[in-house]
């Protein structure tokens, strides 16, 4: 059985629980749970710690190492994919992020992955909204409420009815990777929203 360590971290959400194994970060959930500060993955629980206090400082650092290896192949190229190919305050579809992670028809299947995400915003699940725009479900506290709160504290600027924009074109899986997508969704500055999308709404994922 693998030892994994644990710590609690207080967040302007709630308390956190980051979880740690030898090799990385196995979980970062929303929990209330006791923790197992016993030293297994410490390094990794600092740099997640780090993380979070960067993030919800609006300045993240550098991604911690995650442990993978309770994933499928499938889930954990889908987290890989999300990690590297956006940045703080840009969005995907997902069915975008089925094209970019190399299953173009796999949209509901990354449905399923992020509101199974074991690690809630570092592995950015908030950042995947539906193709027309709309926020769609969020897994995690008060559901579409937080996933909103998230993306505001990101930099995006919507009502509760207005959908925010996407990719208009399916990035290749390397630009998406690369970052070298030019994504509506991409904020300059802290305080500019982007306005709606006018295309194919035929697709909700």
């Amino acid at each position: 059985m693998v030892e994994l360590g644990s710590r609690a971290v207080d967040t302007p959400l709630g308390r956190v629980v980051i979880e740690a194994s030898r090799e990385g970060l196995t979980r970062i959930q929303y929990s209330d749970e006791s923790v197992n500060d016993c030293g297994v993955g410490r390094a990794h629980l600092d740099a997640g710690e780090a993380w979070l206090s960067g993030y919800f400082d609006g300045s993240p650092t550098s991604e911690p190492k995650l442990d993978l290896s309770n994933l499928t192949r499938f889930r954990a190229k889908v987290a890989r994919t999300l990690i590297q190919g956006t940045r703080f305050g840009e969005v995907v579809s997902y069915g975008e992020l089925a094209i970019a992670a190399g299953s173009p028809r796999a949209s509901r299947a990354v449905g399923s992955a992020m509101a199974d995400n074991p690690w809630t915003l570092l592995v950015p699940c908030h950042r995947v909204v539906r193709s027309d725009g709309v926020i769609g479900n969020y897994s995690a506290l008060d559901g579409g409420a937080t996933k909103r709160w998230l993306l505001s504290h990101e930099g995006q600027q919507f009502d509760s009815l207005d959908p925010i924009d996407v990719l208009h074109e399916p990035p290749s899986v390397d630009e998406f990777a690369a970052g070298a997508v030019d994504h509506p969704g991409r904020q300059e500055s802290r305080g500019t929203g982007p306005g709606r999308r006018t295309g194919d709404r035929s697709s909700v994922l």
